[in-house]
């Protein structure tokens, strides 16, 4: 189960003007699941920051990788290289001619922590545990 929960209010009329954010606001990111490296690490490091997701599509997007994901996607942690700190997608418009689109990331991730949430059946188990 994943859910996004926003926060922070919507971007006013100065900020659109001068593109650029004054208050704080953004996302939080919940995510449910039986298995850390099956669930959102698997999805993250498969889906969303690899250029080469979905493999085997270069002949749709004239030989390039179809790129990082656009909405989600994060540039190479620690990047000098002006290179790294950019992502692009490719788009295909219907002919197999190729169009890269760079951008910015849109999301800056801020951090993140992993938490385990107990089933109910462990705090069943828990109850009518014996006393050490």
């Amino acid at each position: 189960m994943r859910r996004g929960i926003s926060y922070g209010p919507e971007v006013g009329p100065y900020e659109k003007k001068n593109s650029k954010t004054i208050l704080d606001r953004g996302l939080i990111f919940t995510c449910y699941q039986s298995s850390l490296s099956n669930g959102f690490q698997f999805i993250k490091h498969r889906w969303i920051n690899p250029d080469t997701f979905p493999a085997d599509k270069t002949d749709f997007t004239g030989g390039m990788n179809p790129g990082q994901d656009a909405i989600v996607g994060q540039s190479v942690k620690g990047a000098f290289e002006e290179d790294d700190k950019i992502l692009y997608t490719s788009i295909y418009d219907g002919n197999k001619q190729h169009n890269k689109v760079t951008f910015e990331p849109f999301v800056r991730a801020n951090g993140g922590d992993y938490l385990i949430t107990p089933s109910l059946k462990l705090f069943g188990d828990f109850s009518v545990a014996p006393a050490v």
